[in-house]
């Protein structure tokens, strides 16, 4: 249609280093560098286990970190600080085994100990990803400005940079994505390096997260539809076939004999919303994707986690709305129009951009369609529309940002939507970093951690506290070091599954001090099913008055609403709190 591809061509060394700082490239790892700086603000600030399910995340890689296999156990893996439950994630495993790795090989703590390199490491990922996202609007014709302002969107959702500095798989699917996005933008100029590199990012994804490995699937598969059907060519049949069965044995090598040894694709040890059965009166096909509809729109401005953190106010999030909105019709302006269209035959670089837009918005369609197949289903077994999280998506906003403008040159209308989206995007990339960090630390701020001196004997009381038999905590770790006890855990509201009042200490049963709770635990709001647990957790410092003093003679107690006390169970001892 548009003669015969360029063919590939092999660069000297000289050229081929040279060829790194041209303005392209340069401009990539600027903006990299900007990704990276953001997402490294919120991985020293964010507490651990605030972002979502990242508990579950640390878990898997300090399993292989620790000797336990390349992959992990998802048959027996269980979730840290307490090691309490077993591991929901099943996701397959070149994240975690790519992170156990790079720890053991750069000489870092395991995560569990020391978690801010790992989610570095995540952070590189995803600035990477951003990076190819770079080269590949200039592959399609995009100019520096509509890519910064790419940028400018992409990071002023507060979701971005909160999860790309956090260990989490996702960081790895949105590189995935970008080269896959890359390789595709390449078609064009070098099939052959397109179909390669394409096919690694694809493989990539299928062994790290679900949902990045289907849209890729389906992006590709469309997409190589266009190219060959463009050319008609027996040569380019032939450059695909190798890439395509790199992908097919190595996403059979993992995922076949997964499947005989655990019965499933996407193993794990166990299961969210067990205890909750069908709902009394389930709604229909057309009510669940409404409400899927609504819950995911409704979510797409705020940080989803176990507790949500909202950065925008009610003026902000028109703003957001209006960002998203406004580019979402530039990219439906961009393949819908007539005139677009005939611009596009008769231009190779505007076909290949046509394609691709098209290709990107039915797999997007596709890949949302099955995912909302799977959420009811998992309604009609528990009643919870779970996984209903935009963040699942992030993957594809660069890429859709990047496609939403490439008509910009010939199409006023989407010369206009632009001139809104940069108005919004500046005022959103202007207000959502410092936002996103005041409001997070705001709410996980920890309080100070107490001291409280231990005398040798319980004081003289004639009253005790009340102690009931039902536990509502746990001690977690309970270290004697120089003379001192430093004791964290948890404590809740048995009835509530609100953090306690507070947290007394007692030597031989009678009070001798209160702690606060305020600490951080999205591991227990997240057993519960309460999100306000999430602040349930206490640290303090206890300092003996008298060094042969039996460690174990102090006790924790809860206080709940009604003012009575309930034991918070210490498995470092062996006496328990019984009011005796």
């Amino acid at each position: 249609m548009h003669g015969e591809p360029e063919p590939a061509s092999g660069f000297p060394l000289r050229q081929a280093l040279s060829s790194l700082f041209r303005p392209e490239f340069l401009l990539a790892l600027a903006l990299a560098i900007y990704t990276f700086s953001s997402a490294w603000i919120q991985a020293d600030t964010t507490p651990v286990g605030a972002p979502p399910d990242e508990w579950a995340h640390i878990s898997y890689i300090d399993d292989i970190y620790t000797g336990k296999g390349l992959i992990p156990d998802y048959a027996n893996a269980t979730i840290l600080p307490s090691r309490s439950r077993g591991n929901y994630l099943g996701h397959p495993p070149l994240y975690y085994t790519a992170s156990a790795l790079a720890g053991k090989t750069l000489g870092w703590d395991a995560p569990s100990e020391n978690p801010l390199p790992y989610r570095l490491f995540s952070a590189t990922l995803f600035s990477l990803g951003m990076g190819l996202w770079i080269l590949a609007g200039k592959n399609l014709g995009l100019n520096s400005t509509t890519l910064v302002a790419m940028v400018a969107g992409t990071m002023a959702i507060p979701m971005f940079p909160y999860l790309a500095g956090s260990i989490n798989n996702d960081n790895l699917g949105y590189l995935s994505v970008a080269i896959s996005g890359f390789g595709a933008s390449l078609l064009r100029k070098n099939s052959r390096a397109a179909f390669w590199i394409a096919a690694a990012g694809l493989a990539m994804a299928l062994l790290t997260k679900a949902t990045a490995g289907l849209f890729l699937l389906i992006f590709l598969g469309i997409l190589l539809g266009f190219h060959l059907y463009s050319y008609r060519s027996r040569k380019e049949w032939i450059h695909a076939i190798a890439p395509t069965m790199m992908v097919i044995v190595i996403a059979g090598t993992y995922f076949i004999p997964t499947v005989i040894h655990h019965g499933s694709a996407f193993p794990k040890s166990a299961e969210l919303y067990t205890e909750l059965g069908p709902p009394d009166s389930p709604v229909g096909l057309t009510e669940s994707a409404a409400e899927s509809f609504r819950q995911m729109w409704a979510r797409l401005p705020m940080i989803a986690s176990h507790q949500s953190l909202i950065v925008f106010d009610k003026h902000d999030t028109h703003v957001f709305y209006a960002m998203l909105i406004l580019a979402t019709l530039a990219f439906l302006a961009s393949i819908s129009f007539p005139h677009h269209r005939r611009q596009a035959r008769s231009s190779p670089t505007a076909w290949y951009g046509y394609a691709t837009a098209v290709a990107f918005l039915v797999a997007m369609l596709a890949t949302m369609l099955v995912h909302f197949i799977v959420v009811f289903r998992g309604y009609q077994l528990h009643g919870v529309f779970a996984a209903l999280q935009p963040r699942y998506y992030n993957y594809a906003l660069p890429g859709f940002f990047v496609l939403a403008f490439q008509a910009w040159r010939n199409n006023a209308i989407v010369r206009s939507l632009f001139v809104g989206y940069c108005l919004t995007a500046s005022y959103l990339i202007a207000i959502s970093p410092p936002r996103l960090t005041f409001s997070q630390s705001a709410k996980f701020t920890e309080p100070a951690i107490m001291e409280i001196h231990i005398p040798a004997f319980p004081p003289a009381s004639s009253s005790r506290p009340t102690i009931l038999n039902a536990p509502a905590g746990h001690v977690d770790s309970f270290n004697i070091k120089s003379g001192n006890i430093e004791v964290r855990g948890w404590g809740i509201d048995a009835s509530r599954k609100t953090p306690a009042v507070r947290i007394w200490i007692l030597l031989d049963g009678q009070s001798i001090g209160t702690i606060p709770t305020g600490l951080s635990r999205p591991d227990v709001a997240n057993a519960l099913h309460s999100p306000p647990a999430m602040r349930s957790g206490f640290k303090a410092k206890l300092v003996l008055d008298k060094n042969d003093l039996d460690p174990c003679r102090v006790q924790l107690a809860a206080e709940q609403a009604d003012g009575s006390l309930t034991p918070i169970r210490n498995r470092h001892c062996q006496n328990r709190i019984d009011g005796r």
